[in-house]
């Protein structure tokens, strides 16, 4: 029967068994060692380095030696091909098992010599890697390449890059993530002419001087569909003129490069100036502040939103008078929620299809926003007052809803019952077919299949609180799938 069976359909279903299934079946017979080995060889982590206080620290000869061996193993005629993704990273340094070394790049330059072998990688992740005229050289030459993320880069210490001799025009995708606290040897601008732009289907960069981009100076990209951009709100009006370069921009994550109370406080001046011929007029999904809403919000194909931690009360004042019937899914994270902000703002979104709302810890929030009748100390959050309101007045366009009060500390009264009102919801409003709530330490989840409510809860243990609260933090983060899936 087995070998009757395609091999193409094998290698197919081999894709879904875990490494270790994959060891197993491997050790069967030959022909089985060989469909496994694009599965079990497909993705290569390499540690060339640890990172310490007194900059690259090598492991002792004895493990540089069995780690030179091992990358001699995955560049090997039998294995390399196979290998589809990579990720370098330093390794974490323990006193014991680390040196200094006077070639700390040995094992760094022996992985960018031999690179090339990697004939079929599609994806390389990079962070805090030392980077090279030879390493980059290499990874312009591998006809596979598509997608490359670099976190935390420099040049090579002793080294030197020519930007000019560098080509990489196969990527699709390139992604060099920003931080407040980064200030990276590289210059993001760099990275530009080096792509074919109109190859190009996603890009993730920074804009902000001294290492941000040179608006002017940035061709169009044609075919590029995803961009996320991190620049600081003082210059968002004339940073967000980027837009105007990407025509056919379907999905847009706009980051605040300071993450502070700068970016609470912000009131979009300066947006006004933006044109909105120059904004694409594609977009289907948008990530970012609330102030940018009346800028995005006009846009005709706009149906995806995801806003970043904000008031409630300043989130309603922006949108005030503002309707926005074609936003289906909804995302958003507010410092507090009542009744009044939920019916609001399913007035707002009248079409919605699925609403998942985070409730940050607002303790001492009544410091820094004025909120009538808000008090930090009552822990329940009038929680039990919103899931009555989910009773009573969920749009009839809600398919799945998903609410999450994120406090960091256990829920001082008994719990609500949440399974009661969880019954309550699904049974009265026919259209929702899913349904998530969690607090700290306790999530339930809620699914109606051809007229069923099957449910599941979890509650923390005496033991494992601190894992059971990061799972369901977790879990809440990936409750799209979760709630379309099974339990």
């Amino acid at each position: 029967m087995a070998d009757r069976f395609p091999n193409e359909l094998w290698l197919k279903a081999l894709g879904y068994a875990p490494n270790d299934a994959l060891t197993n079946i491997a050790l069967t017979s030959h022909r089985f060692c060989d469909l496994s080995r694009p599965h079990i060889f497909a993705e290569f982590e390499f540690h060339p380095y640890a990172i310490g206080s007194a900059g690259v620290l090598l492991p002792t000869p004895r493990l540089v030696k069995k780690a030179a061996e091992r990358l001699k193993f995955w560049l090997s005629d039998a294995i390399a091909p196979f290998v589809r993704v990579c990720n370098v990273t330093p390794v974490a340094s323990k006193a014991s098992k680390i040196s200094t070394s006077d070639q700390p790049y040995i094992l760094l330059d022996a992985f960018f010599q031999g690179i090339r072998a990697f004939t079929g990688l599609r994806a390389l992740t990079t962070n805090e890697v030392h980077f090279t005229q030879t390493g980059l050289s290499n990874l312009g030459l591998l006809p596979n390449l598509h997608t490359l993320r670099i976190e935390e880069y420099k040049v090579g210490l002793g080294h030197a890059i020519d930007f000019d001799s560098l080509k990489f025009g196969n990527l699709r995708c390139l992604q060099i993530p920003a931080k407040p606290s980064l200030r990276n040897s590289l210059d993001h601008s760099r990275w530009i002419p080096l792509l074919s732009a109109d190859k190009v289907c996603e890009l993730e960069l920074a804009l902000n001087p001294p290492n941000g981009l040179d608006i002017d100076q940035i061709p169009s990209f044609p075919c590029t569909e995803k961009l996320s951009i991190y620049l600081p709100l003082s210059m968002a009006p004339q940073n967000l003129r980027i837009l105007s370069k990407f025509p056919s921009l379907r999905d847009l994550s706009m980051r605040d490069m300071d993450r502070g109370d700068e970016a609470m406080h912000w009131d979009g001046s300066g947006l006004q100036q933006l044109v909105h011929s120059e904004l694409p007029s594609l977009l289907n999904k948008y990530t970012g502040l609330f102030q940018t809403l009346p800028l995005v919000l006009p846009l005709p194909n706009l149906t995806d939103l995801t806003i970043e931690v904000c008031s409630p009360l300043d989130f309603l004042q922006t949108l005030r008078g503002m309707r926005a019937p074609k936003i289906t899914s909804l995302t958003v994270a507010f410092m507090y929620l009542n009744s009044a902000v939920f019916e609001e703002l399913c007035t707002i979104f009248s079409a919605v299809t699925r609403v998942k709302i985070r409730v940050v810890d607002a303790e001492g929030a009544s410091e820094n926003w004025d909120v009538d009748g808000f008090d930090p100390t009552d822990f329940d959050w009038k929680v039990p007052a919103i899931l009555e309101t989910f009773v009573s007045s969920l749009p009839a366009s809600m398919k799945q809803l998903a609410v999450h009060w994120d406090m960091d500390f256990e829920f001082i009264d008994e719990l609500p019952p949440f399974r009661e009102f969880a019954d309550a919801i699904m049974k009265k409003h026919r259209g929702l077919n899913a349904l998530w709530l969690g607090i700290y330490g306790f999530t339930l989840r809620s699914l109606k299949s051809k007229g069923k409510i099957a449910a599941k809860e979890d509650l923390v243990g005496e033991h494992d609180p601190h894992d059971v609260v990061k799972r369901i933090a977790n879990d809440f983060k990936s409750s799209w799938e979760i709630l379309g899936g099974q339990f």
